[in-house]
Formats: C-alpha cells, sequence, structure tokens
C-alpha cells in the first residue's frame, strides 16, 4: 500500500512539473536582417544566383537594400535573397565588376555573414541586424570589363 501511495505520489509530482515546464517557449524564432548600404559613389546591380535561377537587385549610390529571414520557419523578406545562395556577381555603373561563391574568402565577398557588421541585436524580439556597406574599395577591387 505504501508502495503505490508513494507511486502515485511521484506520479504527481512529475505530471505537475511537466505541465510547468511546457509553458516555455524553447524554440524562439529568431529574426536576422540584412541591409546593404551603397557608399561607393557608383550605382550598383547585384545578380543573385540560388540552384539555376537568379534575381538582379539595383542599389543606387546613397541608398539601402533591406531583406530579412526567419530562421526557424524560414519565411523572408523575398524569393531570392542575397546572402543565401551559391553565388553573385556586382556590377557597378561603368561596368567593373567582381563574381564571388560561397567558397570565395575575399573580404569583399557580401555572400559571407563574417564580412558584415553586426549592428545590433534585440534580443527581446530575437533579431540581429547586419550591414554590408559597398564603399569605394569594393569599386576598387573589381575588375575593368
Amino acid at each position: 500500500m505504501q508502495q503505490k501511495l508513494l507511486f502515485r505520489t511521484l506520479l504527481l509530482i512529475g505530471f505537475c512539473s511537466s505541465l510547468s515546464a511546457c509553458k516555455k517557449n524553447v524554440d524562439e524564432v529568431q529574426y536576422h536582417h540584412h541591409q546593404f548600404v551603397n557608399s561607393s559613389g557608383k550605382g550598383i546591380s547585384i545578380v543573385k544566383y540560388q540552384q539555376g535561377s537568379s534575381r538582379v537587385f539595383d542599389l543606387a549610390d546613397g541608398n539601402m537594400l533591406s531583406q530579412w529571414i526567419e530562421l526557424n520557419g524560414g519565411a523572408k523578406s523575398g524569393d531570392i535573397l542575397i546572402v543565401f545562395g551559391d553565388s553573385a556577381r556586382i556590377e557597378f555603373d561603368d561596368g567593373r565588376f567582381a563574381r564571388y561563391s560561397i567558397f570565395d574568402t575575399s573580404r569583399f565577398n557580401f555572400l559571407l555573414e563574417s564580412n558584415f557588421r553586426l549592428d545590433s541585436v534585440n534580443k527581446k524580439e530575437h533579431r540581429s541586424y547586419y550591414v554590408y556597406e559597398f564603399t569605394l574599395d569594393d569599386y576598387l577591387q573589381c575588375v575593368n570589363p
């Protein structure tokens, strides 16, 4: 009889503790925002390639392009995010260009998150903001047509 009472008590304690644990949201939704700022003095076209498809992003001098992705669920701010994919080509308005893949380690490779500046983190809303700024150095390292 004492064993049954002990078993029921432990069972009740386990059940109650599982209810309190279920109230915790373990998998918080994480958002990454990527901003591209053009401070190069030139207009830019970025051609983004991913699994056989491509998309062109135009970025005038002094302008900014912002994209975001929900890391857990996969929702995103467009069909092809610049930072996720196979490769990209950047072309300045006078024809100078460069190509990058996810394997290039250049400090000018805007596909690599390590080349972005972490601008801010909002821990309460689980959002991280990353910035890549195209400068005159990005332009000068490009190849002439």
